[in-house]
């Protein structure tokens, strides 16, 4: 079964603000040239600010505005990393992120900056200045660097912050990403294994969206499985997917009783508003139940199921309901139970043609047998 985080409801893609890096990936000569005039005012003002932090700000905001519309600021590089040291985080955002976008064209200048954000991580006494450090370090994709920035993630892992534990979960993701061997040097994977059973949930979905990102097939041990399961309601519903996502639901349970044990903790997320977290327990409900040879379990899971499956078939989004009547054929077998619920699968006047035609299969599928 594929991933089903898609099914989370998010914002439409024409919502969202554009990215730095769609500049950066025009062919030169479709970039926008500033004049040697332009990038000496820009220049001026970063260097004429005397610790003014809203003129700061403005002149960042700027040079930002134009890296957004494909301007190239590569210039202001050198300029721009003098003024890291500034405590302002949103001043710190936009430096991070034209550190991120330019840094490649300047690996020198950049170590630079790289030093003084492992001082802040490693002693700066606020925990937001340390967390906004590692953003910037982790931004910097540079394969060269890695080496430089994997201790100071390996010592912010430690921290005693959950703020800064969790950029510092993130920032591994960075840094398997630009240098796979300087991730396995330091043994990154495992400070995240460690992660996994932190008090902070946050720290915990991060770790584990990670580790499913860099280990392929990444499955948690039982012991840590029944734990986060029974603190399953701390977690956020875009969190709770990606956690029952690492779960292995066939080694789970081996008696009746730990199934059951199991349906109680997560059987109420089976009436959930989110249509993943919906799909995501459904699944490892169904995997647990396979590995139990018990004809008796079986029926109650599909009993149990089908009210939530058919209700979001009857009333969700047409994407969403396509996606549960190809689920219910092989969930809920046989089809032959759902004959007194086929007026469910009547396809209505204003679904899609692809809606129409498998809520037809499915109503076929359920007054065959008793025909």
């Amino acid at each position: 079964m594929t991933s089903l985080l898609f099914l989370t409801e998010t914002p439409s893609l024409s919502a969202r603000a554009p990215s730095p890096s769609l500049s950066l990936s025009l062919p030169p000569s479709l970039r926008f040239i500033m004049s040697a005039s332009e990038i000496e005012d820009l220049r001026n003002l970063l260097r004429s600010h005397n610790d003014d932090l809203e003129k700061l700000k403005k002149a960042m905001s700027k040079i930002m505005a134009n890296v957004y519309v494909g301007k190239d600021m590569s210039s202001l590089f050198p300029d721009i990393v003098l003024q890291v040291q500034v405590k302002e985080s949103s001043i710190k955002r936009l430096i991070g992120m034209f550190t991120s976008q330019y840094g490649h064209l300047h690996p020198e200048t950049a170590l630079l900056c790289v030093n003084h954000l492992t001082k802040e991580v490693m002693h700066d006494p606020s925990e937001f200045q340390r967390g906004h450090a590692l953003q910037a370090l982790g931004s910097l994709n540079l394969p060269n660097l890695a080496e430089y920035i994997a201790p100071t993630i390996k010592h912010a892992l430690t921290d005693s912050s959950p703020y800064v534990r969790r950029h510092a979960a993130g920032a591994c993701a960075k840094v398997w990403g630009v240098n796979r061997e300087v991730y396995e040097e330091h043994l990154l994977s495992r400070y995240l294994e460690e992660l996994v059973g932190d008090f902070d949930m946050g720290v915990v979905a991060v770790a584990l969206g990670v580790l499913e990102q860099t280990i392929p097939g990444y499955r948690i041990t039982r012991e840590r499985a029944m734990r986060l399961l029974k603190r399953i309601g701390e977690f956020t519903e875009w969190q709770i997917p990606q956690i029952l996502e690492c779960i292995d639901g066939k080694g789970l349970c081996s008696t009746e009783g730990e199934v059951l044990e199991v349906l109680h903790l997560i059987d109420a997320f089976l009436d959930d508003c989110s249509s993943a977290v919906v799909l995501h327990v459904i699944k490892l409900l169904e995997d647990i139940v396979n590995s139990v040879p018990s004809e008796q379990l079986r029926t109650q899971f599909v009993e149990r199921v089908k009210g939530p499956m058919l209700f979001r078939v009857k009333h969700s989004s047409a994407e969403v309901a396509y996606w549960y009547c190809l689920e219910i054929p092989r969930v809920i077998v046989p089809m032959s139970t759902l004959a007194n619920e086929h007026k469910t699968f009547y396809p209505a006047f204003y679904d899609p043609t692809y809606l129409k035609k498998e809520k037809s299969t499915d109503c076929d599928s359920a007054l065959i047998p008793l025909l």
